[in-house]
């Protein structure tokens, strides 16, 4: 008898101790959603419309440095550039003209469904984001996207980040057996 209860107990606290560490697993995998992703789109795939692309990029990038430089939460943060979505929409606008362009533009901000992406180690699962887009003119060409919040200390990647986080798994009945053998 002793031995069926021993048994059902360590089979019971190993089905939790599974539950609680697929349950963090997965909630380390929701706050990715906490992130404020940019997504800048091509009009075309011409290297005239890249380039364009990659100068608003620059453009827009410093600007939204500038606005949100030392906010440290995410609400501010957002909040900030969508306050500063017309700024934003005349840098691109502005940008253009310097460039001989005058593409119309869209601006997109919100919750918006992005397919899974890696670059340069940073690797974002698929899922929707808050993010700012920004398409020029018929937004066929590739794209250019990035973090926004959190800023990342220089140099470190989201995947060093997320690695570094402490994250303890703890379960109340492992512990609870564990003090029964002590």
């Amino acid at each position: 008898m002793k031995n069926k209860l021993t048994l059902f107990i360590f089979l019971t606290a190993f089905i939790l101790l599974n539950t609680n560490i697929l349950y963090a697993i997965e909630n380390t995998k929701n706050n990715l959603t906490n992130y404020f992703r940019i997504h800048v789109v091509a009009n075309s795939d011409s290297t005239y419309d890249q380039l364009l692309k990659l100068k608003i990029t620059d453009a827009i990038t410093k600007h939204i440095s500038s606005i949100t430089n030392g906010i440290t939460d995410k609400e501010s943060y957002i909040n900030t550039i969508q306050n500063n979505i017309p700024s934003i929409l005349n840098i691109v606008n502005q940008t253009q003209k310097e460039n001989g362009y005058n593409y119309s533009l869209a601006i997109h901000f919100g919750n918006i469904k992005y397919d899974a992406k890696t670059y340069n180690n940073i690797k974002m699962d698929k899922g929707t984001y808050n993010s700012l887009r920004i398409v020029i003119g018929d937004g066929l060409g590739n794209n250019w996207w990035s973090l926004l919040y959190p800023s990342m200390p220089d140099g470190t990647t989201i995947e060093e980040v997320l690695t570094n986080e402490d994250i303890e798994f703890k379960s109340i009945i492992l512990e609870w057996i564990n003090s029964l053998f002590d």
